[in-house]
């Protein structure tokens, strides 16, 4: 009889236990707090210099963000949105294809946005540039074919020192996010900021 008891009792212990589930620690594990980030909200708009700091703040170069793919006619400013640093954006216009939206984080930076193709030999090159700023911009690049074939490069100098060269914008075929290219160019992915 104790053994039935005991069994059942056993028994009854297990079933609570297998359906309460695993047990719970009381105090939750110890994460790393990651610098913030400036973020823009629907009521707050971020100007250029909120940008700007936020890229010198993370050590960054310049900052990136793909805005859509805007047909020949089509303005690429309606693609802006709510993004008011972007608001007074020089405009690269090749035509139709993806648009991207590119910030130097110093704003005496010499911005050059220039073709970039492959010559007969089947070696990169770079062509005509097709506009250059002198104030970091912010400038949106219309007509950006994709990531297999990249006609467009991004360069930037700052002090007459090339801090990125030959940066092509394009989206990763794999998940769609912006590739950052080489990382001593130090460019942010500005879609973190929103």
């Amino acid at each position: 009889m104790k053994k039935n008891v005991f069994i059942t009792v056993s028994a009854a212990f297990l079933l609570v236990g297998c359906t309460s589930g695993p047990a719970q620690s009381s105090k939750p594990a110890e994460q790393p707090t990651p610098t913030p980030i400036p973020t823009a909200s629907s009521e707050q708009s971020m100007d250029v210099e909120v940008v700007r700091s936020a890229l010198q703040d993370s050590g960054k170069n310049a900052g990136i963000i793909y805005l859509g793919y805007a047909d020949q006619d089509e303005d690429p400013m309606s693609l802006v949105g709510n993004l008011s640093y972007l608001a007074n954006s020089r405009m690269c216009d090749i035509g139709a294809g993806d648009v991207y939206a590119f910030i130097a984080a110093d704003p005496n930076a010499e911005v050059s946005i220039s073709r970039w193709g492959l010559d007969e030999d089947g070696e990169e090159e770079e062509g005509e540039e097709l506009l250059e700023v002198r104030d970091g911009g912010p400038v949106l690049i219309k007509g950006v074919v994709s990531e297999t074939i990249p006609n467009v490069c991004i360069g930037v100098e700052v002090n007459d020192n090339e801090v990125i060269d030959e940066y092509t914008p394009m989206r990763s075929g794999k998940d769609g996010t912006v590739v950052l290219g080489d990382p001593i160019y130090k460019i942010m992915d500005l879609e973190s900021l929103h």
